[in-house]
């Protein structure tokens, strides 16, 4: 389930969406990262269109309007991101790693969350979400979930999940409350 664009840009979105637990450090979710493609795009539309026009004006118009489309996806790539990269929703603890991945995976199938910090070189295949060399949250399912990938194109199953948060012990908290709250049991915090 992902998020539609539209609503994604919308300004009421940040009112009916359910508050982030945590964030992922990505580079999407940088200011600086959004304003360097944007630039980078608006270039590419004006040169597209300067070198396509003396062949063809419908041509160039069709291009640079695809091209100024884009925009709307990275926007909203960035704003999933920097805002709603780990939220629940529904009994389901969402993570988004961008507008094109996700794992959306039900409370009551995570048996253990931890925070630590793990070496992502050590990690070989596991999956590891976030920018850093290190992992500082762990979440282990009961059995594997899928994480979708490229709009989920490509489906992974996963039993163990290594993410770099901003603030882990807060999230590791959060998680846990949302946990019990929602099932009624307390979890282990470290993986026998």
């Amino acid at each position: 389930m992902s998020l539609p664009v539209g609503i994604t840009l919308s300004p009421g979105f940040r009112k009916n969406h359910p508050p982030a637990v945590a964030t992922l450090m990505l580079l999407s979710g940088t200011r600086w990262h959004i304003s360097l493609l944007l630039a980078l795009l608006i270039t590419l539309t004006g040169v597209s269109y300067y070198l396509i026009v003396p062949l063809s004006e419908i041509a160039a118009v069709i291009v640079t309007t695809v091209l100024c489309w884009s925009s709307v996806s990275l926007i909203a790539s960035h704003r999933v991101s920097r805002h709603y990269s780990i939220y629940i929703s529904h009994g389901q603890l969402m993570i988004n790693a961008t507008f094109f991945n996700m794992l959306c995976a039900p409370l009551a199938e995570i048996s253990h969350v931890e925070s630590g910090r793990w070496a992502k070189d050590a990690l070989e295949d596991a999956v590891t979400i976030g920018r850093g060399d290190t992992a500082n949250l762990k979440l282990t399912f009961h059995r594997s979930v899928n994480w979708l990938t490229m709009m989920a194109m490509i489906v992974e199953p996963v039993r163990d999940i290594y993410l770099t948060v901003e603030a882990p012990e807060l999230a590791e908290a959060r998680i846990r409350k949302e946990i019990e709250k929602s099932t009624g049991a307390t979890i282990l915090q470290k993986a026998v």
